[in-house]
């Protein structure tokens, strides 16, 4: 019977060994992807007009670990003006991250409601994605956010981040991206403010050229 678990050990042994293996050999070719490129933004979302790209630092660039990063600054007469910022990464899934982390980490946010809202494309089917609704110092932000991984489009960064990794251990090409929208104002519904942002996340979802 003792000879029995030893063996078993000794499978398990290897089995884990060989795992870590796996791990450390496709984190050495993690570097040997190319490296994605800084995302266009289209002219136009839903209604939304390009204004302006603003900047992104260096050190903040370093930190993300990509270069393919990208705020958008879009206007529209009547609604005001949006934020679209885009994070892509293929060498480092780890660049990907949630934003709900960023919004409250510093302690000066307070995250009053969080959730899903189902968004209809023109091919009859509705993808979901995330919402956050957050009390600021200088008022109320609405962001709504989603995950991607070449085909895959998900609000959930737990299946965005297994299908990174199984990818990579396959050793076979994937990028991945967060694509974030948000929106500031003093005064308003939520509701109001949460479905203004929606035509801009469906034409992010049917236009991937992004």
């Amino acid at each position: 019977m003792a000879r029995k678990i030893d063996s078993l050990t000794i499978s398990c042994l290897i089995l884990v060994c060989f795992v870590v293996m796996t791990f450390k050999i496709n984190a050495t070719k993690e570097s040997t992807f190319r490296e994605t490129k800084k995302p266009k933004l289209p002219a136009q979302l839903g209604g939304w007009n390009l204004r302006r790209e603003l900047p992104i630092s260096d050190d903040i660039l370093a930190i993300l670990g990509t270069k393919g990063a990208v705020i958008g600054e879009y206007v529209n007469e009547k609604q005001g003006k949006i934020l679209v910022y885009i994070l892509r990464s293929s060498s480092r899934r780890t660049s990907i991250h949630q934003p709900e982390y960023c919004y409250i980490g510093s302690g000066k946010n307070e995250l009053l409601q969080k959730g899903t809202v189902d968004i209809q494309l023109n091919t009859g089917k509705s993808i979901a994605v995330n919402y956050l609704f957050i009390q600021t110092g200088r008022g109320f932000q609405v962001v709504t956010y989603f995950y991607t991984a070449n085909e895959l489009v998900s609000n959930s960064y737990n299946k965005q981040q297994f299908y990174f990794l199984l990818k990579r251990l396959k050793n076979e090409p994937v990028e991945g991206s967060l694509v974030r929208i948000s929106k500031f104002y003093r005064k308003g519904k939520f509701e109001e403010e949460l479905e203004s942002l929606q035509p801009i996340v469906k034409s992010l979802l049917m236009n991937r050229e992004f």
